[in-house]
C-alpha cells in the first residue's frame, strides 16, 4: 500500500527488452522518495540480469558458445574481407561460419530464410559462394535439386 501517495516509478522497457532511463529533466524533477524508489527499481532489474547471465553460464560451454555466437572470429572475417569482394560474400561467409559452429559440423547447408533478413537471395548467395570457393574458404557440394551443401576449409592461423 501507498499511503505515503508517493508516486512509484516502472521500469519502461523498449522494442529490445532493455530499460528506458528517465531523462536528465524527468530524473531531475524527481522527489528524493521517488528518487529511492527509482534506485530499488533499478538494482531489481540489475539483479534480474546478472541473474540471467549466471544462469547462462552454468550451462554447458559448447550450449553457451552455440546461444551466444552471432559472427565470427575476427581472423576469419578479416581473410574473408582481404580474399573476396563485396558485402555478400562476408555476410554468407559470417552465416556459414555460425551454422558450422551451431550444427558442430564443417558442413553445413545455407539456410536462405535468414539469409534473406540480409537482403541476400539465391543468386546473390550463389554469386558469393562462388567467390568464396575461388578464395578457397569452403568447398560447395551443390546436387541438382538439393540445398548447396559447404564444407568450411578455413583454418585459423596464429
Amino acid at each position: 500500500m501507498n499511503t505515503l501517495n508517493i508516486r512509484k516509478p516502472e521500469l519502461v522497457y523498449g522494442p529490445d527488452r532493455k530499460p528506458i532511463w528517465p531523462t536528465k529533466e524527468q530524473y531531475a524533477a524527481m522527489s528524493e522518495s521517488e528518487l529511492h524508489a527509482w534506485d530499488a527499481l533499478v538494482d531489481v532489474a540489475q539483479e534480474r540480469e546478472a541473474e540471467a547471465y549466471r544462469s547462462a553460464a552454468k550451462q554447458s560451454r559448447g550450449a553457451a558458445l552455440r546461444a551466444r555466437l552471432a559472427g565470427a572470429p575476427f581472423g576469419f572475417i578479416e581473410d574473408v574481407a582481404n580474399r573476396t569482394k563485396g558485402r555478400q560474400a562476408l555476410l554468407v561467409a559470417k552465416h556459414m561460419f555460425r551454422q558450422t559452429t551451431v550444427c558442430s559440423s564443417k558442413t553445413v547447408g545455407l539456410v536462405t530464410a535468414e539469409l534473406e533478413r540480409w537482403g541476400i537471395d539465391k543468386e546473390a548467395r550463389n554469386r558469393a559462394v562462388a567467390s568464396l570457393a575461388a578464395a578457397g574458404f569452403i568447398k560447395p557440394d551443390k546436387s541438382r535439386g538439393r540445398k548447396t551443401l559447404v564444407t568450411l576449409l578455413w583454418q585459423p592461423t596464429h
